[in-house]
């Protein structure tokens, strides 16, 4: 009895995992260039990458500003740093703003 299930046909050949290789690590811009290059979506590009173990690093996340991303925790730990104090004895004060931690901080 034949099977009625094909193997789907996959646009990562040899020579683009070559490619791949040879580019890394990898990254966004490097991945926007192996998929035009190949006809591939950048995005199926960082997934094989990731998948087949080649070394991609993530653009890093920012705030709509562009600043680099800070939690709320991190501010108070830089507040008790400048105050000289444990982060501990500064309990609760990550549920104020972030707005009201950066001018405490004087960020």
């Amino acid at each position: 009895m034949e099977s009625n299930k094909t193997k789907a046909t996959t646009k990562f050949t040899a020579d683009v995992v070559a490619v791949m290789e040879e580019n890394a690590p990898l990254d966004w811009a490097k991945a926007n260039e192996i998929g035009d290059r190949f006809d591939i979506k950048p995005r199926a590009v960082v997934s094989s990458a990731i998948r087949l173990g080649i070394e991609y690093n993530k653009k890093e996340r920012v705030s709509k500003t562009g600043a680099k991303i800070v939690s709320k925790a991190d501010l108070v730990g830089m507040i008790a740093n400048r105050l000289g104090v444990d982060a501990d004895e500064l309990d609760g004060l990550e549920k104020a703003t972030k707005t009201s931690l950066e001018i405490l901080l004087g960020a």
